[in-house]
């Protein structure tokens, strides 16, 4: 590869990158072989203080506490070094490209830093998502162990989403047990928003606060 390949994750205060803050980066270099030299590419992890509280809910996910970071410089701080450790580098993570690497623009750009990042973004998760489809069709043979012959009839689409849903509330002890209210909480959750979603789209939420946003 022409240029070193740097994956990245970030720990943050929440899911907006515009408005939401890093707590903890970690950047580690990547080789096609893991005993290969990489030379002045090392390893790095920052724990930093976001500059305003974090949510007990993002706290729930990765451990991170306003204790632990009460004495850790800001990113504005690190900003510096952490440009010279991908500077000229192309970069890598999981789901990165969604949100990654845009919240960690938005922190450059909050300490006043240009990342004229051009390189290359590899992204394990879409790679993911593309070898492994998570469509009714999957979860029919994923959770049923057998092949939907009528994908895309609303009635058979309909009846294996049953089954599906039968399956999951059995095979997951944990859905067994919530009730109808909890269960359609949970299906929120992999918008990433965690709040109450007041369109049906999910677009305008209501935060801990109780405004909408």
């Amino acid at each position: 590869m022409a240029k070193p390949l740097m994956f990245i994750d970030c720990e943050t205060t929440g899911v907006q990158p515009e408005r939401d803050r890093i707590v903890q980066l970690c950047i580690i270099p990547f080789s096609e072989s893991p005993a290969k030299n990489l030379g002045e590419y090392q390893e790095r992890v920052w724990l930093i203080n976001p500059g305003v509280p974090i949510p007990k809910e993002a706290t729930e996910i990765h451990g991170i506490t306003d204790a632990m970071v009460a004495g850790c410089p800001m990113f504005k701080d690190c900003a510096p070094e952490i440009l010279r450790t991908l500077s000229g580098c192309d970069i890598g993570g999981f789901g990165i490209g969604g949100f990654d690497s845009l919240i960690l623009s938005s922190e450059f750009e909050r300490a006043g830093i240009d990342w004229d990042f051009d390189g290359l973004t590899i992204d394990a998760g879409t790679i993911y998502h593309k070898k492994h489809p998570r469509t009714l069709k999957d979860a029919v043979k994923a959770y049923l162990g057998k092949d939907h012959e009528n994908a895309h009839d609303a009635r058979q689409d309909t009846i294996m989403a049953t089954e599906v849903f039968r399956a999951q509330v059995s095979i997951h002890e944990d859905l067994g047990a919530m009730t109808r209210e909890e269960l359609a909480k949970y299906c929120q959750r992999p918008n990433g928003q965690g709040m109450e979603k007041i369109d049906l789209a999910g677009k305008i939420v209501r935060d801990k606060e109780g405004f909408a946003v």
